[in-house]
C-alpha cells in the first residue's frame, strides 16, 4: 500500500493531522511527502507514527529539514527496516 502526498504543502500541522491515520494502517508500504514543507517539527511527529508502523520505502525530500529533524527520523525503531530513504535537498 501507497500513500502518495507529494507537493501539497502540508507544513508540521498537516504531518499532526495525518499521523492518526499513519499509526492505524500497519499494511503501509510507501509513504511520500515529498516537497511538503515539515520542517523539523513535522519530522519529529512522523518519528513518532514511524515507531507505530514499519514502512519499506520513506520519500522526506525537499522539505527544509535540518540534522535535528532527520536524526528524529533515524532514531525511531523502524527507521532501520526501510529499504529505501529519499532525502534530496533536506
Amino acid at each position: 500500500k501507497t500513500l502518495s502526498m507529494s507537493e501539497n504543502h502540508i507544513g508540521p500541522a498537516g504531518v499532526a493531522a495525518i499521523c492518526p491515520f499513519l499509526k492505524s494502517r500497519e499494511d503501509l508500504i510507501h509513504l511520500n511527502l515529498e516537497c511538503n514543507g515539515i520542517g523539523d517539527e513535522g519530522a519529529q511527529l512522523l518519528a513518532e507514527a514511524l515507531n507505530e508502523i514499519s514502512v519499506d520505502r520513506l520519500n522526506i525530500k525537499c522539505n527544509g529539514l535540518t540534522s535535528e529533524g532527520l536524526s528524529k527520523v533515524f532514531s525511531c525503531r523502524n527507521a532501520f527496516n526501510l529499504k529505501m530513504l529519499y532525502l534530496h535537498d533536506d
